[in-house]
């Protein structure tokens, strides 16, 4: 099992639980490009499950999805979903952003369970935009949190 606080300094440690292979969420510098596969739904919940029946980690069980972008996952809302009945006191996804600019997902993934959400902003506009390789990445995100 792996403790992370995603790359930020926190008091409340998570597990993380892969979604998939390939492209974490991140800038283009910072990936190897690789071809993007998501797990199933059935192996995530158990995982999850597998996590939430050992934790000894402090406060929790909280868990992480990362991985892939996570709104890339056909079953991301009956993920959440099911790892929130199995048990679960936090869950966390990490998130570019973008996707959130759909009302519906922001919505689906809150009334699901979510309560954390990682969104990497990596500077400035331009600087954004370039490191995510989508022109408009910056302005989608921030559209997306609010």
């Amino acid at each position: 099992m792996v403790y992370a606080g995603f790359g930020v300094r926190s008091l409340i440690s998570f597990a993380g639980i892969r979604l998939g292979t390939g492209d974490a969420v991140s800038c283009t510098r910072c990936r190897a490009r690789e071809a993007v596969s998501y797990a199933t739904a059935t192996d995530v919940v158990a995982e999850a499950g597998r996590t939430i029946e050992g934790w000894d980690f402090g406060p929790g069980p909280n868990i992480g999805l990362w991985g892939p972008e996570p709104f890339g996952h056909p079953e991301l809302v009956p993920i959440v979903s099911a790892i929130v009945a199995a048990g679960v006191e936090r869950l966390c996804i990490a998130t570019d952003g973008v996707a959130l600019r759909n009302e519906s997902n922001a919505q689906g993934i809150m009334a699901a369970g979510i309560r954390h959400v990682r969104v990497s902003m990596l500077g400035s506009s331009g600087l954004h935009d370039e490191l995510q390789g989508a022109s408009g990445a910056h302005q989608a995100a921030l559209d997306g949190m609010k």
